[in-house]
């Protein structure tokens, strides 16, 4: 809910899922309506630690279907308040485009936006 607000602040459109299985129906069906009215989702804020699906799994999952064509490729950023080096590195094993630490500064938020979005 943090994030949803710092990216409402940002003018910039945002989803929750509460879960990572959920997750992916979201960008399912975003890829579904996606031909006929939008641009669909283009940046996911990951968290590690979620039920059903974490993270990881969840990355795992949706880059899947990417290289399938079944939805565009999503620039994916893990946010996640575990530090270490071996969290960082499965991130980017999974296939996560980034890593970002909670708390995170809207400044933050912001330049990764600018950085995947062009804007």
């Amino acid at each position: 809910v943090h994030g949803e607000k710092t990216l409402n602040r940002l003018n910039v459109n945002c989803e929750t899922a509460r879960n990572g299985q959920e997750a992916i129906e979201l960008v399912r069906l975003q890829a579904k309506a996606r031909n006929t009215c939008c641009l669909g989702y283009q940046l996911i804020f990951m968290d590690i630690n979620m039920p059903i699906l974490n993270g990881y799994e969840t990355t795992k999952k949706l880059k899947t279907l990417a290289m399938n064509n079944q939805i565009a490729d999503i620039k994916i950023v893990a946010c996640t308040a575990y530090v270490s080096d071996d969290y960082r590195n499965e991130c980017f094993e999974c296939g996560m485009d980034d890593y970002i630490q909670k708390p995170v500064a809207q400044k933050v938020i912001k330049h990764l936006i600018e950085k995947y979005l062009k804007i």
